[in-house]
């Protein structure tokens, strides 16, 4: 009996300190990050986190740049960190936080016209930048316009004749004004001078929203905007905001989140696909923080975080609308970018990086390691 009695005491204690070792395994051995149990980690706790896209390039946010790919596995293009890219259509930009600037793609601006894969060092002291379509433009801390790229490009300021010539190397503009910042895309280019006046050139007054009158006194033809000439707009009424260039089309976006359009047919936008805006800036949407211009299409990121997109049936990103359609749900996307055509590239609110396309509209989260 005495024996039976020892088994089970000896039984009871051993179960006992099992019990009281599990219980502390689950309390004090299991790893923790900034206080939260990692043993079974949410994707949106996980993975390298991003701040920024431009078409197929990431930045990182440690400031390195990557190039997303629908076949290959991302890739770093460069060990240099920066705080912000820029960019579209083939040639790209970015800043570091001393103000120096790099670029890649076409018309590099490092004295050749060849294409480069990698960041390459061109100009220090720049404050703002935006290159697209094989033209770039930077200003400086001192408020001097510089330009480079592709010199049979109607977005060239030719301000001294009809000079073709590539421009090889960021190319300061001899002009009295202080520019503060600059907006280039596909159909044009905006400057914005240090006392809020703008100016642009390039393109006709139903993709830039002001009559010819407004750029050039002298213009006997209201339809066309002289494209090569710098001078300040003429009473300016437009909203003042961020430009984004669409397909026959200008957006602005402004600082209430308000998306504002100027152009016709190429925006695909009802009632603009019919009814062109003309000289003038129609507001569009409100709760609008980006726009993303295809050519068969557009995409917006909403202030709700959603994706919201219009287009023809050969846009396939989103079903064929001539109004805005929501396309994302359950992620707070922050920032996107479009990448060819049938693409994107989407960061959430806590910085993981998205992608989806025509073939499948479902947002994956990408593996960058």
């Amino acid at each position: 009996m005495k024996k039976i009695i020892a088994l089970l005491l000896a039984m009871i204690f051993l179960f006992s300190f099992a019990a009281c070792g599990d219980k502390g395994g689950k309390g004090e051995g299991t790893t923790k990050a900034g206080g939260k149990d990692t043993t079974s980690p949410a994707a949106s706790d996980t993975g390298m986190k991003f701040k920024q896209v431009v078409d197929e390039f990431a930045l990182d946010a440690d400031g390195h740049v990557w190039k997303i790919s629908t076949v290959d596995e991302p890739a770093m293009i460069s060990d240099e960190k920066f705080d912000s890219i820029n960019g579209g259509n083939g040639m790209y930009a970015a800043l570091t936080s001393d103000g120096a600037l790099w670029t890649w793609g076409n018309y590099p601006g490092n004295g050749s016209a060849d294409k480069s894969e990698a960041p390459v060092k061109v100009l220090d002291g720049v404050k703002c930048v935006s290159v697209h379509s094989n033209n770039g433009f930077a200003i400086l801390t001192d408020g001097s316009l510089y330009q480079w790229g592709y010199g049979n490009n109607f977005k060239k300021l030719r301000l001294d004749g009809d000079d073709k010539t590539d421009i090889l190397t960021p190319t300061k503009v001899e002009y009295d004004a202080k520019f503060e910042k600059i907006y280039s895309g596909g159909n044009g280019v905006v400057a914005i001078d240090t006392d809020g006046n703008r100016y642009c050139w390039c393109g006709t007054n139903q993709i830039m929203g002001y009559s010819a009158t407004q750029i050039d006194s002298g213009n006997t033809d209201d339809m066309i905007v002289n494209p090569f000439w710098l001078k300040p707009v003429q009473n300016d009424t437009a909203p003042k905001g961020d430009y984004y260039f669409g397909q026959s089309s200008t957006y602005i976006v402004d600082s209430n989140n308000t998306l504002y359009i100027s152009g016709g047919k190429g925006s695909r936008l009802a009632p603009f696909d019919t009814e062109p805006s003309w000289k003038t800036f129609t507001k569009v949407r409100d709760n609008v923080v980006k726009v993303l211009c295809a050519t068969n299409g557009s995409l917006i990121v909403g202030a709700d975080g959603n994706l919201w997109g219009w287009g023809s049936e050969h846009f396939g990103l989103c079903d064929a609308s001539d109004t805005p359609v929501q396309i994302t749900k359950d992620i707070k996307f922050v920032d996107a970018s479009l990448y060819g055509y049938q693409a994107c590239l989407a960061i959430d609110d806590a910085g993981h990086l998205y992608t989806f396309s025509a073939s499948d509209k479902t947002p994956k989260l990408v593996d960058v390691k």
